[in-house]
């Protein structure tokens, strides 16, 4: 498969903490070139986890621990470069995650065993994060990809 070494590069360089910046020549599915930078060590041992933003911050949500244990784990990284734990109302693994307008929702996945309707918005203001259930999805999505248009989920 020509995606998969790029797509293994990508993702031992998210576990690990580290930027990755690729271009693409036209049309081509080949990276030009490829540029990695460390960033920050991850929190913990941390595996299957949701990695993204919440404003201007990075955002690492759920996951597993190395004994296999769905975490309701919560980093955000601060501005001096350390990773700051909060904890969910629920474990997520394997959940949707998006942002819109600075807000970061999580839909579906596992909570705890069992698959998850649950949809929940995480908000990061003065230093901390709050957490406010929303409307359920009719069934439990688990594994699910998301997107947002015209800042519709």
């Amino acid at each position: 498969m020509k995606f998969l070494p790029a797509y293994l590069v990508l993702l031992v360089c998210l576990v690990t903490g580290f930027l990755v910046t690729a271009e693409t020549t036209g049309d081509s599915a080949s990276f030009e070139s490829v540029i990695v930078e460390e960033i920050v060590a991850m929190p913990r041992d941390v595996v299957a986890h949701n990695l993204g933003t919440i404003g201007t911050r990075m955002l690492l949500v759920g996951g597993l621990d190395l004994s296999g244990q769905i975490l309701d784990s919560c980093y955000v990284l601060s501005e001096d470069g350390e990773w700051e734990a909060f904890h969910l109302n629920h474990p997520s693994h394997l959940t949707a995650m998006v942002e819109v307008n600075g807000e970061v929702y999580l839909i579906g996945g596992y909570a705890g065993k069992d698959l998850s309707a649950k949809v929940t918005k995480l908000t990061w203001k003065d230093g901390k994060i709050s957490e406010e259930a929303l409307k359920n999805l009719p069934e439990p999505r688990t594994g699910a990809r998301v997107a947002v248009l015209d800042n519709v989920i």
